[in-house]
C-alpha cells in the first residue's frame, strides 16, 4: 500500500457510491503512520494515511 502511494500524486480509481460508478481521480497523500511491525508475521499491524483530491471537481 505504502508503495502505490510512493509518489507525491497519483490517481486513484474507486467506486463513487454517489453516482453509482468507477471514477478515477487525482490525489496526493497525507502524513502516513505505520504502527507495529510484527516480524514473526513479516507485516505491519496497521497503515494508515489520508488521501486528499488534488484537482477539484467542477462546481
Amino acid at each position: 500500500m505504502l508503495q502505490a502511494f510512493d509518489s507525491e500524486y497519483t490517481l486513484v480509481e474507486y467506486l463513487d457510491a454517489r453516482i453509482g460508478d468507477w471514477v478515477t481521480k487525482h490525489f496526493y497523500t497525507g502524513d502516513m503512520k505505520a504502527t507495529g511491525w510484527i516480524p514473526y508475521l513479516d507485516k505491519w499491524e496497521s497503515i494508515s494515511f489520508n488521501i486528499i483530491q488534488a484537482t477539484p471537481d467542477p462546481a
